[in-house]
């Protein structure tokens, strides 16, 4: 190992990078993106350092847990780490471009590890296989007040769930209603709402047909139907707008409610016609995906009343999830100029983001955690300098 003659050029640009701008790497600058994409480091070695929760409970790790069990690793190449099936011990092999494993004691890849260049790289989860999801747990990479800045189609695990952010979108200034575009029909005719018994609709509350009822009891303003689900299942209402697709059924003809719909002659989305209430909204998925579970629930937030969304098990949360994997207050969702943060609030389970794209192991980054299934990664000995 050498000095470098661009050293200097190099130190200046690796402290000038944030986590957080490296997982939007939109937001760095070109010269930082094409460095990042060919990195001129000298790493020759990385030590990893395993934890594994003794107990096998959903690919979960219990972060106040202290049963657990820890390995050293030293890799000098591309690797990738798995868990042997017999002992549970973790254990390397020289990565192979086939990717074929003919090895029977070993089970599904937990981590990918690439040598780039001198620079080791973690990989995500290759969507043409099994192996096991790469998470970045929060707590260990939060950088300011607000915790870690999301981005359009982010995954993050709370417990046994994910939650996904389907779309964030903001407008400047005041929302203007057109009178004219908001009155759809004033007319009072047979086809009136069967909860509240009003004929006229508007453009942002029309009259839809949800279910399979017909006849005088086919149409539901769009509003009266939201108010039901959030009475039915006791949900805050004044700070967003929560659809359970598969617990939502019509009491009547006992059918789901559907999320397609006819209407003025146009297929529409319950959900894109709903968000038309507010200016300022965030759209999330979720899902009990580690629980095999076809359970959906879609949560429209209000962006224009508040700037934090608590999320946990209790009663008081903006977003429950009914999980005993949950924390009471688990994490919370920071509005801070017209940004998505995340933040978690020391939970037992922990909250976790997918990792989506590869990430080299930099000395800023050396503190950061990365959890897959039962077992947490970190990487130590990680060395910066240059090579000639």
């Amino acid at each position: 190992m050498g000095n470098c003659c661009k050293q200097t050029a190099q130190k200046n640009f690796s402290s000038s990078i944030q986590l957080n701008d490296f997982l939007q790497r939109k937001s760095l600058p070109p010269e930082q993106l094409e460095q990042l994409q060919n990195p001129i480091y000298h790493q020759s070695s990385l030590m990893i350092k395993t934890i594994t929760w003794i107990k096998d409970s959903h690919d979960l790790f219990d972060y106040e847990n202290t049963n657990r069990v820890t390995q050293y690793l030293m890799i000098n190449s591309s690797n990738k780490l798995y868990r042997d099936k017999t002992s549970g011990i973790i254990h390397s092999n020289e990565y192979k471009t086939s990717g074929i494993n003919t090895q029977n004691q070993q089970g599904k890849t937990l981590i990918q590890i690439e040598n780039r260049q001198n620079c080791f790289w973690i990989q995500p989860r290759q969507t043409k296989n099994n192996d096991y999801h790469v998470w970045l747990v929060i707590k260990s990479i939060q950088q300011n007040d607000y915790g870690v800045k999301l981005q359009y189609n982010d995954v993050i695990r709370v417990g046994k769930v994910e939650i996904k952010l389907k779309e964030l979108k903001f407008i400047e200034g005041e929302k203007k209603i057109d009178e004219n575009e908001t009155i759809v029909s004033q007319s009072v005719d047979e086809q009136r709402c069967r909860i509240c018994l009003i004929g006229s609709e508007s453009a942002d509350d029309p009259k839809i047909e949800p279910c399979n009822c017909s006849g005088t009891m086919a149409f539901i303003h769009l509003k009266c139907l939201q108010h039901w689900i959030v009475t039915k299942y006791k949900m805050e209402n004044c700070n967003s707008i929560v659809f359970l697709w598969d617990q939502m059924k019509c009491e009547l003809c006992h059918s789901n409610f559907k999320r397609k719909l006819q209407l003025n002659g146009q297929r529409v989305d319950l959900v894109e016609i709903s968000k038309r209430q507010f200016q300022n909204y965030a759209v999330l998925e979720i899902k009990k995906s580690l629980l095999k579970s076809k359970e959906r629930q879609t949560y429209i937030l209000n962006l224009q009343k508040l700037e934090e969304f608590k999320i946990g098990r209790a009663n008081d949360n903006h977003i429950r999830l009914c999980d005993i994997s949950v924390s009471r207050l688990h994490c919370k969702l920071i509005l801070h100029n017209n940004e998505f943060y995340i933040e978690d609030n020391n939970s037992k389970f922990g909250t976790l983001l997918k990792l989506r794209n590869s990430m080299p192991i930099l000395r800023e980054f050396q503190n950061m955690q990365i959890q897959v299934g039962r077992t947490l990664f970190e990487f130590e000995n990680v060395s910066n300098d240059c090579c000639k």
